[in-house]
């Protein structure tokens, strides 16, 4: 997993080859295969690479720069994170500051952002909790920078289905040119 919350802290990340080992003979009817150890090049890490908190992650490419999205932890509603190599990660802060008025204004319901850029606009999916039927619904935030900040002036949730016990985790995606 490329980021992962609550584990133990790692050591810097080294580049490391696979340990030598016997190979390993399967009998089948015709023959006898052989696996021969492979050596791994390049470097090679050890999770998580960012040792706080940071749940649910959500990771976009821009330009030269990663961008990661977390479910909210204290005092963020949406915690975000920069890198140019997946592996160093620098906390830019809270990308949702302010909580639209259709939800709770708690950050501890603020959950599973994902975020996809869509020509000079970078959108969020997001969960929320929807204060007039009181369930998680997913709202939709809008920035001209991945760094944020991301607004949502809509004066109700994007999608939330009260009557199915509520709406969560929505995932943007492309699929042959369309959304």
């Amino acid at each position: 997993m490329l980021l992962t919350a609550c584990a133990a802290p790692t050591q810097s990340a080294t580049a490391t080859t696979a340990p030598k080992q016997e190979p390993i003979s399967t009998q089948t009817k015709s023959s006898t295969l052989t696996a021969e150890p492979t050596e791994l090049s390049g470097p090679s890490f050890t999770n998580p690479v960012y040792k706080f908190d940071f749940p649910d992650p959500h990771v976009i490419l821009v330009d030269d720069t990663y961008y990661a999205f977390s479910t909210n932890t204290f005092p963020a509603n949406i915690p975000a994170l920069t890198s140019t190599d997946l592996v160093q990660w620098e906390s830019i802060g809270d990308v949702l500051p302010a909580l639209p008025k259709w939800s709770v204004l708690n950050f501890s319901y603020v959950w599973a952002p994902s975020v996809i850029q869509i020509e000079d606009k970078f959108v969020m999916y997001y969960v929320a909790r929807d204060k007039e039927i009181d369930k998680q619904c997913i709202g939709v935030a809008v920035s001209d920078n991945p760094a944020g900040p991301f607004t949502d002036p809509n004066e109700e949730a994007f999608i939330c289905q009260g009557e199915l016990g509520g709406s969560i985790d929505a995932y943007p995606f492309w699929d042959d040119s369309r959304r």
